[in-house]
């Protein structure tokens, strides 16, 4: 009488998406951040509103063991033009942004393709926008300018 070997059932668990020997480098989006450019004259009233741009930020990350990485990213954002209304031209607005972003993720828990993480974080961002005058409006030039600096924490999956 003849034993067949039965084959080993496949395993189910196999090593995780987080692998930082295999790798430990990674390239992405790192968000969409507002960053203050200055203020806007409201009609309606004598309180001026808050002007933001939006700013979107690539950035890496580098896992320097399986439970500790290091996060990088910047990000650049510009918008101007100009306007021809009735054979007058006038330049619009002139804005442009830039950030930078750190952080320290730490995988406090990862199994197979999710990876339940804690990420301390530091944003630093500038924003211009130079106006010039505007004949329909009646407003003058003007450069005006914002800072945000944001320091936080995200539990992310």
């Amino acid at each position: 009488m003849t034993t067949r070997a039965e084959p080993e059932p496949a395993s189910d668990h196999g090593q995780p998406d987080l692998d930082v020997d295999a790798r430990p480098w990674a390239i992405g989006y790192s968000g969409l951040s507002q960053v203050p450019v200055g203020l806007e004259s409201n009609i309606n009233g004598p309180q001026a509103t808050p002007i933001d741009t939006s700013v979107p930020a690539i950035g890496v990350r580098y896992w320097a063991s399986p439970m500790v990485g290091i996060d990088f990213a910047v990000g650049f954002s510009w918008t101007g033009g100009s306007r021809d209304l009735g054979g007058v031209a006038s330049d619009k607005d002139s804005v442009y942004a830039f950030l930078v972003q750190a952080g320290v993720p730490l995988a406090l828990s990862t199994y197979r393709h999710v990876s339940f993480q804690l990420l301390p974080y530091a944003v630093v961002g500038y924003g211009q926008n130079s106006r010039a005058g505007d004949p329909f409006m009646g407003t003058t030039a003007a450069d005006l300018s914002g800072t945000r600096i944001e320091v936080g924490a995200r539990l992310t999956f």
